[in-house]
């Protein structure tokens, strides 16, 4: 509630009401805390609000609102995505080679990607080409599989497993992909995911804009969907 907030704020940083009043309002304002239904300034009441980081937890690069200026080399960001993504994986590899993802949210590597990850709220998919479009969205696949394991974590039963894919989401340039929409609507050319009765992408989806023109059908000997 907005009491308890301002209560919290005041006792963490030795301030008085008003001030923490203002300081959650500027919170409020720089989209790190949300009423809960968008429709109460932030304030000394008992409405319900919560911080970036939790409002959207289905979309798994939301840990903030990237306001920042954003890498024009998107492969470039993605390249120093994975390269983060591998110190956190060194870090907990057994000797089999086994990674544990759970551990990997304890490595302060990780609080690095949940930021750094956010940049791709703000790449520029629509206007790539095809090449670069395949390129990107697998690469970026593979790298946010891993990231779902560490923060949503693994399935253990077939179906817990089969809605992986299409209820975890990313937020690339706008668009709210799930792993079976950036697979089948982007990279296959918007085509039927396998046991599916209809297309990712309909005609009046937006996000229709975004498939290939002309599927590669090599796509998948590199989207890694981490059965293993």
């Amino acid at each position: 509630k907005g009491e308890d907030a301002v209560a919290a704020l005041q006792m963490q940083y030795h301030i008085t009401k008003e001030q923490a009043i203002d300081f959650g309002k500027q919170l409020q304002k720089l989209q790190i805390v949300h009423h809960v239904t968008a429709a109460s300034a932030f304030g000394f009441n008992e409405h319900f609000y919560r911080l970036q980081c939790h409002h959207t937890p289905n979309i798994l690069n939301s840990y903030r609102i990237w306001t920042e200026r954003v890498d024009e080399n998107a492969m470039g960001l993605v390249k120093n995505l994975k390269s983060l993504m591998s110190k956190i994986e060194s870090a907990v590899r057994d000797s089999d080679g086994n990674v544990n993802y759970q551990q990997a949210t304890t490595l302060p590597e990780y609080t690095l990607l949940e930021e750094a990850v956010c940049e791709v709220q703000k790449v520029d998919i629509k206007s790539m080409d095809d090449t670069t479009k395949i390129a990107f969205g697998i690469n970026l696949y593979n790298l946010m599989i891993k990231y779902a394991f560490m923060k949503v974590g693994i399935g253990t039963t077939n179906f817990s497993r089969f809605g992986f894919y299409s209820k975890v989401s990313m937020n690339i340039g706008g668009y709210i992909l799930s792993f079976n929409d950036l697979e089948n609507g982007v990279l296959r050319g918007n085509r039927k995911a396998p046991y599916t009765l209809s297309l990712p992408f309909g005609s009046k989806d937006p996000r229709s804009e975004l498939a290939v023109k002309k599927p590669d059908c090599r796509i998948h000997f590199g989207l890694n969907c981490g059965a293993r």
